[in-house]
């Protein structure tokens, strides 16, 4: 399946938080994981759900996982 085309792509260090966020964490433990502030963690995280036109994070998540953002076995799950 081909990438979507993002008008602005997403960092790496987004990618970092929607696949921790994607696996359950919280800001603070993406934050701790990532040597960066909870206020950061929640910022990359806004930013990856406006870039991917989502209204929250389990929609951001979702949507990534359908278009191939992020394998599903980056995060664990099986997709139906």
């Amino acid at each position: 399946m081909p990438m979507p085309v993002l008008r602005r792509p997403l960092t790496p260090r987004e990618l970092e938080v929607l696949g921790l966020t994607a696996k359950g964490f919280t800001s603070k433990e993406i934050a701790k994981r990532l040597g960066i502030s909870p206020r950061t963690a929640d910022v990359h995280r806004t930013h990856v759900i406006r870039k991917l036109g989502s209204r929250n994070r389990v929609e951001a998540v979702r949507y990534a996982l359908s278009v191939g953002i992020l394998p599903p076995q980056q995060v664990g799950v099986r997709l139906l």
